[in-house]
């Protein structure tokens, strides 16, 4: 049926409530915000140990604690998402109010109060030199030639009037979930945002304004949120841990996201690092 113009599955007004509040671990301040105003939405897709939602242009991901957080959404318990997922199906009714997410199944009303989850942010800081991010890991160049390509123009000195067309050839370039492209332009804008780079607002300018209706929606919401200078926990924790040994381990936790969206991840970020010591742009808040 359809309600507040979201198709969903006939919800059984007899069932009971389950709560999964007490199994919620983390929460993105950033996702939360995104939610204040309170949205009506749908279970858009389902995996392994995550499901996304679709709430009137946010894609909110529910993921299990040990995979890390979001920025896009929060974090349950093993046992709080194997009955998340033993319960929701695709299409089932979502609705958001003061922090409370209810999803409409079949089995039961589920509840989960974001609200009282811890809150977490993964936004950048902002003034790190790029001599300081450390020495990045081994990594598996793309075999793809025009990501090959793109690549290497992303770590060359370009003029102002390139950054959206370079964009554009790499958005949605690449197969899964978040195209190799588009991971590759996160880990590049990541970069900037932490550096404060003299080439942040005109990159991020271009960047806002990417049809990115031509990737999938999780790619998208990833290269929404690095605009607003916000990531996922793995790469969060890449390019702020202040030890070489955490940040070694960091490296390594970003590494085994996805089947290579880690490792390109990581070389948006090399191709970064390349272009900032290249044409030493890096201006730093208080500091010369």
């Amino acid at each position: 049926m359809l309600k507040n113009g979201i198709w969903c599955k006939t919800v059984n007004s007899s069932v009971g409530t389950i709560s999964l509040t007490s199994e919620g671990t983390a929460c993105s301040s950033y996702a939360l915000r995104r939610l204040e105003e309170g949205r009506a939405g749908y279970v858009r897709s389902i995996f392994q140990t995550s499901l996304n939602i679709e709430a009137e242009g946010f894609l909110f991901h529910i993921g299990e604690e040990t995979a890390g957080l979001s920025c896009n959404g929060c974090t349950l318990t093993r046992a709080g998402i194997r009955t998340l997922l033993a319960t929701a199906s695709i299409d089932d009714l979502v609705l958001f109010r003061s922090g409370l997410l209810r999803i409409f199944t079949r089995g039961g009303v589920i509840h989960l109060d974001l609200s009282k989850l811890k809150q977490c942010s993964l936004k950048l800081p902002s003034g790190k030199a790029a001599d300081q991010l450390g020495n990045l890991p081994l990594l598996t160049l793309p075999s793809h030639e025009k990501l090959a390509r793109s690549l290497t123009k992303l770590a060359t000195p370009f003029v102002e009037r390139d950054h959206r067309s370079l964009q554009l050839d790499m958005l949605g370039l690449g197969e899964g979930l978040t195209p190799s492209g588009d991971d590759m332009l996160v880990g590049y804008t990541a970069v900037l945002q932490i550096a404060n780079a003299s080439l942040l607002p005109l990159w991020l300018k271009a960047l806002r304004s990417l049809p990115l209706e031509k990737t999938t929606s999780v790619a998208a919401s990833y290269i929404e949120a690095v605009c607003e200078g916000q990531v996922s926990e793995a790469l969060f924790d890449s390019l702020t841990a202040e030890v070489e040994k955490m940040q070694q381990e960091a490296f390594q936790k970003l590494l085994q996201l996805g089947h290579t969206s880690g490792n390109d991840t990581l070389l948006g970020m090399q191709a970064a690092l390349i272009y900032l010591k290249i044409t030493n742009h890096t201006k730093h808040i208080g500091g010369a």
